[in-house]
């Protein structure tokens, strides 16, 4: 369900920012060399969509990719989170996590996976305290189906064939 927005990783975002005018390169170490991710000049972000990052103009997407899914039976999560998450974790390990706390409300898993994020490789250590080094956002929707009678009777969340949630 995933679409990757890194322009390192992205083809079809890199050829809409170059169809644009957009300059893609690598920013350079002390050295001079290139080093770390595909960059969008100006404003050096690596992702083609964001909020924010006005200062890379036009270039810069604040619409996500979009799809239209019905709710499984049991359920699901919806994670929509930043880089320094991604950066961190990969995707089947924040869905493994979030398997692993069905139980625990969206706000104890977020906070989990915030902490497994920070804990790993992007984050450095500053006089005893774990700092990421890049923002380490996350929001995590616990959706799940209702079939209680007064939601069908009251056309609330179960009454859309099926493919009706509610949001805990």
């Amino acid at each position: 369900l995933t679409e990757d927005h890194r322009l390192d990783s992205s083809e079809p975002e890199r050829q809409r920012v170059r169809g644009m005018g957009g300059h893609l390169a690598h920013a350079k170490n002390r050295a001079g060399d290139p080093a770390g991710p595909l960059r969008l000049w100006p404003g050096g972000v690596a992702q083609a969509r964001s909020v924010g990052d006005a200062d890379v103009g036009d270039y810069i997407l604040a619409r996500p990719y979009v799809r239209s899914l019905c709710v499984p039976t049991g359920g699901c999560d919806v994670v929509v989170a930043s880089d320094g998450i991604w950066d961190a974790l990969y995707s089947s390990a924040v869905a493994s996590s979030l398997r692993s706390m069905r139980r625990q409300s969206a706000s104890l898993a977020a906070t989990a996976i915030i902490d497994r994020a920070i804990n790993q490789r992007h984050a450095y250590d500053c006089h005893g305290y774990l700092q990421p080094r890049d923002d380490t956002t996350i929001l995590v929707m616990r959706i799940r189906r209702s079939n209680s009678a007064a939601d069908v009777a009251g056309g609330g969340a179960s009454s859309g064939g099926g493919c009706g949630c509610v949001v805990s």
